[in-house]
């Protein structure tokens, strides 16, 4: 809270599960009010009220703050930058047959199968394949859920953390691009691929890339 023309304030909540306290500051100085609650299991939601006062006997109100704290389970993934990481998630049926299908935060990052709708037998376990492929470098948050198409219910959410580093440099080469635009530059690298599988390139800039097939036998 801001600057007030108040010494102290005094706090109550309407959970009392939920603890909330004030301490003494500086004349001046901005009020910080301290809260501790005890969260259910993903995806449940706490909703309770803060009432600020500015007498102990509570009987002059200021403010009233309405919280909502929405529990996920969270994942930790470390990936590459311009790779694709892959885990396995686990949900687990409830004590009724639900049609399911799972929707995340960042569609063009995280990819998640089955990505179409699917029966979710009761107290049956199903595994969900993730694909994760941030697109920069550094920390970022996603979110998966898992929702009930016919009833329009939360059936499960993730907290995806992503750590994106940036990948390891195994080649480098110069271009001379002439000022103030005009004709580009080209450069013909030579690349072998030594798997059976085909490959795709991307860069973080504007570039034109053009394969001159060679298949070896």
């Amino acid at each position: 809270m801001g600057p007030m023309a108040i010494d102290r304030i005094f706090v109550k909540c309407s959970d009392d599960n939920v603890i909330c306290e004030t301490k003494n500051t500086i004349p001046g100085e901005p009020n910080e009010i301290f809260l501790k609650a005890a969260c259910g299991a993903s995806p449940s939601v706490k909703k309770f009220f803060i009432l600020i006062y500015s007498s102990q006997y509570l009987s002059r109100p200021l403010q009233t703050w309405e919280f909502y704290i929405h529990t996920l389970q969270r994942v930790d993934v470390t990936c590459v930058e311009g790779q694709t990481a892959h885990i396995t998630l686990v949900l687990k049926g409830s004590s009724s047959t639900r049609h399911v299908q799972c929707f995340t935060s960042h569609p063009g990052e995280i990819k998640v199968a089955p990505g179409e709708p699917f029966m979710l037998l009761a107290n049956s376990v199903h595994e969900l394949n993730l694909g994760v492929r941030p697109r920069l470098k550094g920390n970022k948050f996603m979110f998966i859920n898992v929702v009930d198409i016919e009833y329009h219910v939360l059936v499960r959410s993730w907290l995806v953390s992503v750590i994106c580093r940036a990948p390891y440099i195994t080649k480098s080469f110069e271009l001379q691009l002439p000022v103030g635009g005009g004709k580009g530059s080209n450069k013909r690298i030579s690349y072998t691929n030594g798997i059976p599988r085909r490959k795709c390139s991307s860069s973080d800039v504007t570039v034109t890339t053009c394969f001159s097939s060679k298949r070896r036998e």
